[in-house]
């Protein structure tokens, strides 16, 4: 087909002129090319590729990541019984590392199962303070007066993290009000755990130094946020 130098229409083989603007055309030999075939608007970004592309990449960042955590395990080791022929200190470093690695692989691995997640960053972190107390002195010291409950302090703070973050509709100063508040939660258990170990009784210290103001600012960023999002409210219900 024919186009129009001047207007641009689509004119018939056998035309002289451009039936729009009268323009005398000239025979072309190749048509009109096709930009759209060769420069798509439509990218497909991140979110929009194959599932089998994404699987690929999270396996792929799964054999690097065991890769670079298992090279300074072996390196440790090996150092360590090229000095002292036993193992004693590469244990830490060993069990420092293996955590790292089971929980950045359970993310990689289990994408959709949020409990297989949670096990896999939950489970390991009972298993690390678990063998770093026995590592110690080859028995159980402070691993019940004081890992449970810092690991437990955590898990509730993460709950409290995700469960106002997936609940909010609005979301803007309230996610790091629900962290401030969180954080508030392990440093109060932390130091009432560390402190009932240290001076076999009850207590709270410095504590309460970041609990006080996290939780007075936690409070005005809510109170913030909430009073932005109840003018946009009512703006879009005014708006005609």
């Amino acid at each position: 087909m024919t186009y129009c130098p001047r207007c641009g229409v689509e004119v018939e083989a056998n035309k002289i002129k451009c039936p729009l603007c009268n323009t005398t055309l000239q025979p072309l030999d190749e048509e009109k090319p096709d930009y759209k075939s060769k420069y798509p608007d439509d990218v497909p970004t991140e979110e929009q590729k194959p599932p089998k592309e994404k699987k690929k990449k999270r396996l792929l960042a799964f054999e690097i990541t065991s890769v670079v955590l298992v090279s300074p395990i072996i390196i440790s080791i090996t150092t360590n019984l090229i000095i002292d022929q036993t193992v004693t200190w590469s244990l830490y470093p060993t069990a420092t590392l293996l955590l790292a690695w089971f929980m950045i692989s359970a993310p990689l691995l289990f994408t959709k199962n949020i409990i297989a997640i949670a096990f896999g960053e939950f489970i390991p972190l009972l298993i690390f303070f678990l063998v770093i107390d026995i590592i110690d002195n080859g028995t159980l010291n402070w691993y019940v007066r004081v890992a449970l409950p810092i690991i437990f302090s955590i898990g509730v703070a993460g709950f409290i993290i995700a469960f106002g973050t997936l609940k909010s509709k609005n979301k803007g100063l309230n996610i790091p009000a629900f962290i401030l508040f969180g954080a508030s939660i392990i440093c109060l258990i932390v130091d009432v755990c560390v402190t009932s170990y240290i001076n076999s009784a009850l207590g709270l210290g410095w504590s309460l130094y970041v609990l006080v103001p996290a939780v007075l600012t936690g409070g005005f960023l809510l109170y913030l946020h909430f009073r932005v999002t109840r003018n946009k409210d009512l703006k879009r219900r005014l708006q005609p």
